[in-house]
């Protein structure tokens, strides 16, 4: 958690903070260095006549950006134990239900990250109000700088007006 915290003071690891405090502990995938054709939106018609082509060959540089290659330790974890419960065979049925323990795995992840959104915001929200309530309004301001003009318009006409009326009794 600490580490967690020094990261987010730098504006350069913020997102992997970020990333890393809605989930707990992640995986990063470091074996996966460039995009696939389906990443970069080419039909399985533009393939070779085998249907396999070398990315290296294709491709040419078009990596990936390091915040996708994030994922959080249990669905990469859960991933492997599907592989190892089921021998690496995917039917329809198998699919739908790694689909599913994949999303429900994503689902608390995001629930997670939008309570802690909501709290960091709320705490922000408090402490906007707290000082709001300490700092007069502009209308207070106005009000408190016409009030002592005018006691100080009082304190002179009162004075004015004991002067007049021991000049009178001169007169």
């Amino acid at each position: 958690m600490l580490l967690l915290k020094l990261l987010i003071v730098p504006i350069k690891y913020k997102d992997f903070a970020d990333f890393a405090d809605d989930g707990g502990s992640i995986r990063f995938l470091k074996d996966i260095k460039r995009k696939t054709p389906l990443d970069l939106g080419q039909r399985k018609g533009s393939l070779s006549p085998t249907g396999f082509r070398r990315l290296c060959e294709t491709l040419g540089d078009a990596t990936i950006p390091e915040p996708e290659k994030w994922v959080p330790w249990d669905a990469f974890k859960f991933i492997q134990e599907f592989r190892r419960n089921y021998n690496g065979e995917i039917t329809d049925t198998l699919l739908e239900k790694m689909l599913f323990e994949l999303n429900r795995i994503w689902s608390r992840r995001e629930t997670a990250r939008l309570n802690r959104l909501k709290n960091q915001y709320a705490a922000e929200i408090r402490r906007l109000e707290r000082k709001v309530q300490h700092h007069p309004t502009y209308k207070e301001v106005q009000a408190k700088q016409t009030i002592t003009r005018l006691r100080n318009e009082i304190k002179t006409a009162h004075k004015d007006n004991r002067q007049a009326f021991a000049e009178r009794m001169e007169k």
